[in-house]
């Protein structure tokens, strides 16, 4: 991520209906101030057809690029969590 990009550019524009965004607390708190959302991502209509066409007159490659995000951020999700669930098994060892 580049330091010199805004503290909100990856919650400004990636609004999307039935998505989620998991960010941490520092960019929720600057997005309640100062982020400026765009609109939603069309859901209706062709307008992500059309995207998808720019994206791959662009070369991209959409479909594997979003296995691959979602394989990593799925491990990344449960590499959090077990993480989390050592963390509190430590603690409740040494509290007892």
């Amino acid at each position: 991520k580049d330091p010199r990009a805004s503290d909100t550019l990856y919650v400004d524009h990636l609004i999307a209906p039935l998505s989620v965004n998991t960010m941490p607390e520092k960019t929720l708190l600057a997005a309640l101030d100062h982020g400026t959302f765009d609109a939603p991502m069309a859901t209706t209509g062709d307008a992500h057809e059309r995207e998808l066409q720019r994206f791959a007159a662009l070369g991209l490659a959409v479909e594997p690029l979003g296995q691959t995000l979602q394989q990593e951020g799925a491990a990344a999700f449960v590499a959090s969590w077990n993480s989390l669930l050592q963390s509190i098994a430590q603690r409740m060892r040494k509290a007892s």
